[in-house]
């Protein structure tokens, strides 16, 4: 017979999986642009690929003054290493004072988890805008869940006010390599359509493969069937994607540097 001496196995540490942490992540807070309301708590949204140990980020930003009732936002990126423990920081190494300047620290999620753990701090030293601030915390970043679907409403624009049908698709996470160096670019990309009822320009227009989302936020060019172009970009009202602003400019065609904007509600 065989026995054994006691004490417990010693548990097997599973290392990182870098692919876990690709995706579209919701850090915190509510986006100004994407509420309308300029007193939204501080937000952070980014679309994240990893290629290697390397981090490449992009999304929005948005953070309150320390000046009451007033705020900044706009669109970030990052690249950063991840460790061999699977810690990673993003830092904005801009320096420039009148935008957002950030660090992200987080841990790469466990394989199958749609949450991962970080710290923020967003921050300038000074501003002529009027606008500094100084915030930081934790956070847990949820996966946002992927674009899709039938979003249909009512746009301002050349059309009457008549009803819009804007689809969408979310593909997977993509690199693309450009430029001498060969740098790789990453994008999260859209497919899909826009119908738009009672315009004198056009009726419809498919994505062309320029459509991306990042964060909360989508930029889209639509080849539209009177031989324009609708430059679209708007972003997710709110965590669930129940709701998107848009907004648009069209280029050339009868209906050229006009544009649509307005609210479009997800279908079930």
């Amino acid at each position: 017979m065989l026995a054994s001496c006691g004490g417990s196995p010693t548990p097997v540490q599973q290392a990182p999986n870098y692919a876990a942490l690709q995706g579209n992540w919701y850090l915190f807070g509510q986006n100004s642009f994407a509420s309308g309301d300029s007193t939204s708590a501080s937000y952070i949204g980014l679309a994240i690929g990893v290629s290697g140990n390397t981090i490449y980020a992009s999304g929005d930003a948005s953070v309150n003054c320390s000046q009451p009732g007033s705020g900044i936002g706009g669109g970030i990126s990052a690249i950063g290493e991840i460790a061999a423990d699977g810690t990673f920081t993003l830092t904005d190494t801009s320096n420039t004072l009148n935008s957002i300047q950030y660090t992200i620290r987080g841990t790469v999620p466990l394989n199958g988890s749609a949450t991962w753990q970080g710290t923020y701090s967003l921050f300038n030293s000074a501003s002529t805008i009027g606008c500094t601030f100084n915030q930081s915390g934790e956070f847990t970043a949820t996966a946002y869940a992927a674009f899709r679907g039938n979003y249909t409403g009512t746009l301002a624009g050349p059309h009457n006010g008549g009803p819009v049908v804007f689809q969408v698709s979310q593909g997977e996470p993509s690199f693309s390599f450009v430029g001498p160096f060969n740098s790789p670019v990453f994008s999260i990309p859209l497919s899909g359509t826009i119908t738009v009822s009672g315009s004198p320009c056009f009726t419809s227009g498919t994505f062309t493969n320029t459509g991306s989302i990042s964060g909360d936020s989508f930029n889209i060019s639509i080849s539209m069937n009177d031989g324009s172009t609708l430059r679209a970009f708007g972003w997710l009202a709110d965590p669930s994607e129940g709701a998107l602003k848009f907004e648009g400019t069209i280029e050339n065609g009868l209906c050229s540097q006009q544009s649509l904007g307005g609210t479009l509600y997800l279908q079930p």
